[in-house]
């Protein structure tokens, strides 16, 4: 264990501690094999709970003893969860007296197992489970009790949630508030405490009565701003105050926007800026007429940007449909519906600002004094010691203008590449979303070259394709993509460049989305079995 000197010891001394390590075993077992008998037999008493109670205290993470004490206890006095909330079942004041001194009894045995083992999940779990049937539990005396626990060990979170729930039966505005003061006091006794900074999220969505941190008042981000800051200067390498930076200015739900609609093979894609799930009541029309047929979602995904509808009987006419989408009929936990109308052959949105991700709610001014503050911390630090405010900093330029902050983001995340290796797979992912996003903004409705990604390093295949899903010639020749992974979302395609990349296997599913279209993969390093691949409907240049 840490913090322990290590001593050494006699074969004697060793021979001596086993035996008694034994001894203890033996005793132990008895104790338990005595109290699973009464478990099997449903014996529920006092003795129950005197060997459940030699148990817990030798063992307080023995959950199936814990149960079992639950039980006895349930038995012996009638115990009921709801006592404590119903005053029709509320027993006679002696009966009280007698179960309040009881329960308090095993308030105190739940300390005893928790001096054992701060961190036993059964013993803070019985303690819970002792105040759902305690008359009238001492609230205020268990959040001292949690005081002096994250006291000893302020990360404890076992005791973080126990404490939150005690403030939550407390349920007062100015239990909240205290609650909130005393965060901010661990917090700055020590800016690593993850579980205080958690804690702190969960306070102000109940104090100020709201779901998500965008909905807090302004006045309230900028004065959780003041207290992060502090800690990102004095601690910019931990990451907990970056986490809690990240969740206070997140990027949340977004309303779904067509992107493009695309007739192909005899069905109709949809694409969405975001992913959603399947419309509950999506319909297609040729003048006025609906047109039967199913929607799915593309490679059978649970949540895609492409919609898929397949008529029942192929008919001509799809290039003048028309698809409706009813408001509320895309569901998402990223999406806020409205009601949207498109075209169906050969559309495509010409707004280069539709939001492709979750949108950062607050002000314009806000992301700009908050990039303001990051590079200057940034500007103060070393490269190795850069990596949490660099892809801070990389993430609040994305989302305030991805076409002005390019190059910017780009030589973040060839640095964050170099410092944080570990995670050289995720950079890796961003910067070919990167890529794809500018390619995208800079022509929403080119159809035609897209020599914008070629020669650009990319180490993935990149996952958004949906955004240029309209484009009838892609090249991304002269990278580092391993896979087709992704391809499927290019539904215009007609020609796709991936010659002198790093791909070894044709795997003959993800390419039978691309109905028509010639693909180039020469100059891979394809192993034996590529040469034979053929896909019905694709010209395959190897």
């Amino acid at each position: 264990m840490h913090g322990r000197v290590k001593v050494r010891t006699t074969e004697e001394q060793r021979q001596a501690k086993e035996l008694e390590r034994q001894k203890k075993c033996k005793g132990f077992l008895k104790l338990r094999n005595a109290l699973f008998h009464k478990i099997k037999i449903a014996e529920f008493d006092e003795d129950g709970l005197k060997l459940s109670q030699q148990l817990l205290l030798t063992n307080p993470d023995f959950a199936t003893v814990f149960a079992y004490r639950k039980r006895a206890l349930t038995a012996i006095y009638s115990l009921n969860p709801l006592a404590s909330t119903s005053l029709d079942t509320q027993p006679p004041p002696e009966a009280n007296d007698q179960l309040n001194k009881t329960l308090e009894n095993e308030l105190d045995f739940a300390s005893g197992c928790l001096q054992r083992n701060p961190k036993s999940y059964g013993a803070w779990h019985h303690r819970r489970w002792i105040l759902s049937v305690h008359p009238s539990p001492p609230l205020q005396h268990e959040l001292e009790l949690c005081t002096k626990f994250l006291s000893l060990d302020e990360r404890n979170f076992h005791c973080w949630d126990y404490r939150r729930h005690v403030v939550a039966l407390l349920g007062a505005i100015d239990a909240v508030e205290t609650e909130l003061a005393y965060t901010e006091e661990k917090i700055t006794n020590n800016f690593s405490n993850y579980s205080a900074w958690h804690n702190r999220s969960n306070l102000l969505l109940q104090q100020h009565d709201v779901q998500h941190a965008y909905q807090l008042e302004p006045a309230i981000v900028e004065t959780e701003l003041e207290l992060l800051t502090n800690a990102l200067y004095i601690d910019p390498q931990d990451q907990s105050a970056w986490f809690y930076h990240r969740w206070l200015l997140g990027r949340h739900g977004t309303t779904p926007r067509p992107l493009h609609c695309i007739k192909r093979a005899s069905k109709i894609y949809l694409v969405i800026n975001v992913a959603c799930s399947l419309p509950s009541d999506a319909t297609v029309t040729i003048q006025t007429a609906i047109v039967a047929g199913t929607w799915t979602l593309l490679d059978n995904q649970s949540a895609s940007c492409v919609l898929v509808f397949t008529p029942t009987d192929p008919r001509p006419g799809l290039e003048e449909a028309t698809v409706s989408i009813p408001a509320n009929s895309l569901t998402s936990s990223d999406l806020v519906s409205n009601a949207e109308l498109m075209e169906a052959a050969g559309w495509s949105n010409a707004d280069a600002t539709v939001p492709v991700r979750r949108w950062l709610p607050c002000s314009t001014e806000l992301l700009q004094s908050q990039v303001a503050s990051l590079s200057e911390l940034l500007e103060a630090l070393e490269e190795g010691e850069s990596k949490w405010c660099r892809l801070r900093l990389m993430e609040l330029l994305w989302d305030t203008d991805v076409m002005e902050h390019y190059q910017s983001i780009q030589d973040h995340l060839v640095v964050l590449i170099k410092v944080d290796g570990m995670r050289t797979a995720f950079y890796n992912h961003l910067q070919a979303q990167l890529a794809v996003e500018f390619a995208y903004r800079s022509n929403p409705l080119a159809t035609d070259d897209m020599s914008a990604l070629t020669g650009l390093h990319l180490a993935a295949m990149p996952t958004n394709l949906h955004l240029i899903a309209n484009r009838h010639r892609v090249d991304l020749s002269n990278n580092q993509i391993p896979s087709f992974q992704g391809v499927s979302q290019l539904l215009a395609c007609q020609e796709l460049a991936l010659d002198a990349n790093r791909i070894t296997a044709i795997p003959a599913r993800a390419l039978q989305g691309l109905h028509g279209c010639r693909v180039v993969v020469s100059n891979n390093p394809l192993d034996d079995q590529a040469n034979a691949v053929q896909v019905e409907g694709i010209e395959l240049v190897v």
